[in-house]
C-alpha cells in the first residue's frame, strides 16, 4: 500500500508505517468519511464483509482546519456539485461537493480546507449548481462554517 503525506503544497510518500489494520487483509465493502472525533479533519470508518468495521482516526497536524457545510435552496438541499474556492496570501484551493461517491456508504457532506497554519481571513467564493455565485470572507479563529445560498455571510456550528 502506498502512503503518501501533503506537507505545504506537494505530496511525498511517507516511510512504511502501517499500524496493525494495514498488515491484515480484508475483504472491504464500504468506505465513509466524517469527522467522527470532531477535531477538524476527517477519519474513516471501513465496512469489511464478515469482520468488525473499523473505524480508522485522522491525526495529521495540519494547522488550521476549515470545515464547510453547504445548504442549498434553489439548488439541491444538500449542496451537491457546488464549488468553492477558498483564497488567502496569494494561494487558493478548490473543492466541489460530490454526490454519489460510494457504494453501500455515505460521507459526512462538509467540505474540508488547511489553508497552511493562515491565521488571516479567508476569502470564500462559492458556485451554487443555480448558477448563483457568493462571496464572503471567514474571520481568524472561525474553523466550521454553514454557508446557505442565497444568504450572505456564514454561519458556525
Amino acid at each position: 500500500m502506498q502512503r503518501t503525506a501533503r506537507p505545504v503544497g506537494m505530496w511525498q510518500e511517507r516511510p512504511a508505517e502501517p499500524g496493525d489494520f494495514f498488515t491484515r487483509r480484508y475483504v472491504g465493502r464500504a468506505v465513509g468519511t466524517a469527522d467522527f472525533d470532531a477535531d477538524g479533519d476527517l477519519d474513516m470508518c471501513v465496512v469489511h464483509h464478515n469482520a468488525p468495521a473499523a473505524l480508522l482516526r485522522n491525526d495529521s497536524q495540519l494547522g488550521r482546519l476549515v470545515k464547510i457545510r453547504l445548504l442549498g435552496v434553489q439548488s439541491n438541499r444538500n449542496g451537491y456539485n457546488t464549488s468553492v474556492t477558498m483564497a488567502w496570501n496569494n494561494q487558493r484551493l478548490v473543492q466541489e461537493l460530490p454526490g454519489g461517491t460510494s457504494y453501500a456508504a455515505t460521507h459526512e457532506r462538509v467540505l474540508c480546507f488547511a489553508p497552511d497554519n493562515s491565521n488571516e481571513t479567508l476569502t470564500i467564493e462559492v458556485r451554487w449548481p443555480s448558477g448563483q455565485v457568493q462571496e464572503l470572507s471567514i474571520d481568524p479563529g472561525v474553523n466550521s462554517v454553514v454557508i446557505q445560498e442565497g444568504v450572505s455571510g456564514y454561519r458556525e456550528f
